[in-house]
């Protein structure tokens, strides 16, 4: 594999020639679980828990990237949040693109982005002042090469833990979590 690697940050990003068609990203997604276990609603709380629970009073939530089960929306409903969901494949509505929100949520979402320049702008635009980004995602460790997260064909951006504080200064954000393993949480301040 061929690989690109960010000198100032240290995003890893596949070369765009292994970039996964549309079609080929579809069938992967299609192979995800349209069931969902306890397995699952277990990993969805912690990740709550630890990255929204502490730091994110109810108000409007976005699940960008919701996948087609509803557990993120579920968990955040029962909280109290107004729950808007977005996903390219299974919640496609642009509708929801051109509001901002209390809380946008980006669960194994941003290992997909085959532009996350672009990603990061528009996640920026759906954020409130004051808005809070949770992201879960994990962090590419020292000795990547063997990774296992690499393997996913639709996985083409990889982030290593030094990258988060420039983008937090790209975008004016604070951050206001990081586990160093595979969870951050930003807040866009208020005016």
């Amino acid at each position: 594999m061929v690989f690109r690697r960010c000198q100032g940050c240290g995003l890893l990003q596949k070369d765009p020639s292994l970039f996964p068609d549309l079609l080929t990203e579809k069938a992967r997604y299609e192979q995800h679980s349209q069931r969902v276990d306890p397995g699952y609603v277990r990993w969805v709380k912690k990740f709550v828990d630890e990255a929204i629970v502490p730091f994110v009073l109810p108000g409007d939530a976005l699940d960008f990237g919701a996948g087609r089960t509803g557990e993120m929306a579920r968990q955040l409903i029962s909280l109290g949040h107004r729950v808007c969901e977005y996903d390219p494949w299974f919640a496609p509505d642009p509708l929801v693109l051109g509001r901002q929100y209390d809380l946008v949520t980006v669960l194994e979402v941003a290992e997909h982005f085959q532009d996350p320049a672009a990603e990061w702008r528009r996640l920026d635009s759906l954020l409130r002042s004051g808005g809070y980004l949770a992201i879960h995602t994990a962090f590419l460790p020292v000795n990547w090469t063997e990774w296992w997260y690499l393997r996913d064909v639709t996985h083409v951006t990889f982030y290593p833990d030094s990258c988060w504080p420039p983008l937090a200064r790209r975008f004016g954000w604070i951050i206001t979590y990081d586990n160093h393993q595979d969870c951050i949480v930003f807040q866009k301040p208020g005016t």
